[in-house]
């Protein structure tokens, strides 16, 4: 695990971002979980749930590596690495799952706000043209 040193991605599948944003539902809180490609700035939908806790976090890792689209791209010879902002108290279970395709983890919160950002202000701004028709 590494705390900021984020590698330039050079092709699709080399770096990638998790997070999360809560919205409010009638039935409480959800969590939609993204990961971004930092190369091609594709967009992988996770899910929607409940909650954050540590085994949906972990669920969710699972799902994004067992992604067709991320699959594909995925080298288990050069790897890749995973940047996230924050679980850092899972940080040996995120690398166990990581482990088998090479990845690698790292905490950066300022470099996960730099990739986020751009798709939150795109989905609010989606949901704002939609209120108005």
């Amino acid at each position: 695990m590494m705390k900021n040193s984020i590698p330039k991605a050079t092709k699709q599948g080399e770096c990638l971002v998790l997070f999360d944003f809560q919205l409010s539902t009638l039935q409480g809180a959800a969590h939609v979980f993204l990961a971004v490609d930092t190369y091609t700035g594709y967009v992988f939908m996770l899910s929607v749930e409940p909650d954050k806790r540590p085994n949906t976090v972990l669920k969710k890792i699972y799902f994004l590596l067992e992604d067709k689209k991320l699959a594909e791209c995925l080298s288990t010879e050069t790897g890749f690495t995973l940047v996230v902002e924050e679980y850092e108290e899972l940080a040996a279970k995120i690398e166990q799952i990581l482990k088998p395709v090479n990845g690698k983890l790292i905490f950066n919160k300022s470099f996960c706000q730099k990739v986020s950002n751009p798709v939150l202000k795109s989905f609010r701004d989606r949901m704002l043209r939609q209120k108005l028709h």
